[in-house]
C-alpha cells in the first residue's frame, strides 16, 4: 500500500529532499506539499552555471536546488501545489512503457484540472496542458531502487522572476523568454479567472490520485525519515554538488513547454559575428532574429524569410540554404552553413 504525506506548507528544501529520502530509507509514499518561500531547481542532467544567473539568486535570497530527477531549470514557490510519488521498481502498479508511465501517474493532474472546471490534457513525454498551454511541470528519474515522479500545478505564476533567474546571452533574448511563457503557460487562477483555494486544490488532487495508487493511509515523516532527510542536506546544498558538470550545448536553450524551445546564440556569416535568437515550435522555426552589423542585413534578412515556417531538419535546410546560395550572392563558407545548420537544426535537449 502506498502512503500518502500532506505535509501542507514546509521548508523550501524539505520539499526537495523528502522525496530523495524516500528511497534511501526503503520507502514508497505520495507526497502533497507546498515550499513555504521560492527557490529554483535544476534537472539531474543541467549545467548550474549554464543555466541559473547564480548572482541575481544569491542577491536576491534565492536559494538553487539540484534535484537528481530530470527536466529543466523551474522556478517554485508557495503558489504551486507539488505531488512526488515514489513506487519501487518492483511495484505491480508501475507499466513498463516509460510513456504509459507517465500517462497513468499525470492523469490525477489532468482529472484534478477536470474537477476544478478546467480542461486538462496529456501531452507526451510528460506536459499537462490546457488550451494548448503548459499548466504543470513533471520530472522523473530514478533513486536506488525507485521511480520518482515529481510535478506540481500553478495556482499562480511569477513569469518575470522566472526568466530574472535564467542565465541569458543578452535582455533581447530574455524579453523573448518572457513574451514566449505567457504565451505557453497557464495557471489555475488565470483560467478559473478567480484565486483558487489550495486547500480544495490538494484535496481534489489526493481523491483523484487514490483512483489511480487505491486507498490512501496517512504516513508520518517518522525519527527514520526525518535524520535522513538531515543526513543528505549538506551534500544538496553543497557548491560542489550543484556545480557537477551538466550537459554542455553549443546554443543556449530554454525549454517552454513540451514542442516549444527558445534558443540563442552566435554564428559567422560571411566572417562576421551574427547573434541568432528563434523559438522552434513542433520542431518548425516560428521565430528568427539575426543581429549584427547593418552591412549584413541583406543576408540576414533572405536568411530570415528563407527559414521562418521551416521545418527543422539539417538535410531539408542544407538544401534549402544550398539554393540561396547558389541564386544569389550569399557567399556563406561551408564551415559557416555547417555552424548555421548546428544552430538551427542541432536535436533539441
Amino acid at each position: 500500500m502506498v502512503l500518502l504525506y500532506d505535509l501542507g506548507r514546509i521548508p523550501w528544501l524539505d520539499s526537495q529532499v523528502l522525496y530523495h529520502t524516500f528511497p534511501r530509507i526503503d520507502r514508497e509514499g505520495l507526497i502533497i506539499c507546498q515550499p513555504d518561500s521560492n527557490y529554483v531547481s535544476i534537472g539531474f542532467h543541467q549545467d548550474l552555471l549554464q543555466e541559473v544567473d547564480v548572482n541575481y539568486c544569491r542577491q536576491n535570497d534565492i536559494p538553487v536546488f539540484r534535484r537528481e530527477v530530470g527536466g529543466g531549470t523551474v522556478y517554485l514557490d508557495e503558489n504551486q501545489v507539488f505531488f512526488q510519488l515514489v513506487l519501487h521498481k518492483d511495484n505491480p502498479l508501475v507499466p513498463l512503457n516509460r510513456t504509459r508511465f507517465y500517462k497513468k501517474f499525470l492523469q490525477p493532474m489532468i482529472d484534478s484540472l477536470n474537477r476544478l472546471g478546467i480542461k486538462g490534457l496529456f501531452r507526451p513525454h510528460c506536459d499537462v496542458i490546457v488550451n494548448n498551454r503548459k499548466i504543470s511541470g513533471n520530472g522523473a528519474g530514478e533513486i536506488e531502487a525507485y521511480y520518482v515522479l515529481v510535478g506540481n500545478l500553478l495556482l499562480d505564476f511569477d513569469f518575470e522572476t522566472m526568466v530574472r533567474i535564467l542565465k541569458v546571452p543578452d535582455e533581447k533574448f530574455r524579453r523573448l523568454l518572457l513574451e514566449q511563457m505567457q504565451l505557453n503557460m497557464t495557471t489555475i487562477n488565470g483560467e478559473l479567472k478567480a484565486k483558487a483555494d489550495p486547500a480544495l486544490v490538494k484535496e481534489v488532487l489526493i481523491q483523484s490520485f487514490s483512483r489511480v495508487l487505491g486507498p490512501l493511509s496517512s504516513g508520518v515523516l517518522d525519527s527514520a525519515c526525518i535524520n535522513k532527510a538531515n543526513y543528505l542536506k549538506p551534500m544538496y546544498t553543497s557548491w560542489e554538488w550543484l556545480t557537477e558538470p551538466g550537459k554542455q550545448l553549443p546554443y543556449r536553450e530554454v525549454k517552454i513547454r513540451e514542442g516549444v524551445y527558445a534558443r540563442a546564440g552566435q554564428v559567422i556569416l560571411q566572417g562576421v559575428p551574427v547573434n541568432m535568437s528563434l523559438i522552434l515550435n513542433n520542431k518548425t522555426i516560428e521565430h528568427l532574429e539575426l543581429n549584427g552589423t547593418d552591412n549584413l542585413q541583406e543576408t540576414r534578412e533572405m536568411l530570415v524569410h528563407l527559414l521562418v515556417g521551416k521545418k527543422v531538419s539539417q538535410a531539408g535546410l542544407k538544401m534549402e540554404l544550398k539554393k540561396l546560395i547558389t541564386e544569389t550572392k550569399l557567399n556563406l563558407q561551408k564551415k559557416e552553413l555547417e555552424d548555421l545548420l548546428l544552430l538551427i537544426a542541432l536535436r533539441h535537449q
